[in-house]
């Protein structure tokens, strides 16, 4: 709990997450759901702050090359299984955002084009976090904006796309959630008024 808490505030990067203790990663799942952690011994409960924005990576297998068009993966079935299984599915379910980064090779990283700075992203950010605050949302922990409020961002076609999304997909109540809060945080980087086709299609990837 103590590494835990100290990150309150701020972001906890996991760092080849699947490879930490099942138990550590289990225990993430109270503080993702209520910001805080409780620690109980016989006598007395403490409970800590602990809100923060969980970062964590991982390789798609234990030697890192599944997928790979360069090198050949080494690991067995079993292996690949037991590894992905190290993330639990109620913890993924805790997690908003998962993107899977392909191998750049150096070609493309001597030639590829300076992309946004971050003073540039930050700014972008920064006026979401005013939109909302003129809208009366909170931009974090549990007083965030109920999904019927985000729901009413929803276009008509972004209502239909949201619908075809649940029908060919097998989700949760909670990532239910997360998808429509994702969707709407797009549509306002976008400058979007509504959440579209192409918003609920990038909040699914």
């Amino acid at each position: 709990p103590g590494e835990v808490t100290l990150a309150h505030g701020g972001v906890l990067l996991l760092d080849e997450a699947p490879e930490f203790q099942t138990r550590v990663l289990e225990s993430l799942r109270q503080p993702l759901e209520e910001g805080e952690v409780r620690v109980s011994r016989i006598r007395e409960t403490v409970t800590f702050p602990a809100r923060f924005h969980l970062v964590a990576t991982a390789n798609p297998c234990p030697c890192g090359f599944l997928g790979s068009d360069t090198q050949t993966c080494r690991c067995l079935p079993g292996e690949q299984h037991r590894y992905r299984r190290r993330l639990s599915g109620p913890l993924i379910d805790r997690i908003d955002l998962a993107a899977w980064v392909d191998p750049v090779s150096p070609d493309t990283l001597l030639s590829a084009p300076a992309g946004e700075s971050s003073a540039v992203v930050r700014e972008r950010v920064e006026q979401v976090h005013r939109l909302r605050t003129e809208r009366g949302w909170a931009t974090e922990g549990p007083a965030q904006p109920s999904i019927e409020t985000c729901l009413e961002m929803f276009g008509r076609p972004g209502r239909r796309e949201l619908k075809a999304a649940l029908a060919s997909r097998s989700r949760s109540g909670r990532s239910l959630q997360q998808l429509v809060r994702v969707a709407c945080t797009i549509a306002d980087l976008d400058g979007s008024e509504q959440v579209g086709v192409a918003q609920v299609q990038e909040g699914l990837l």
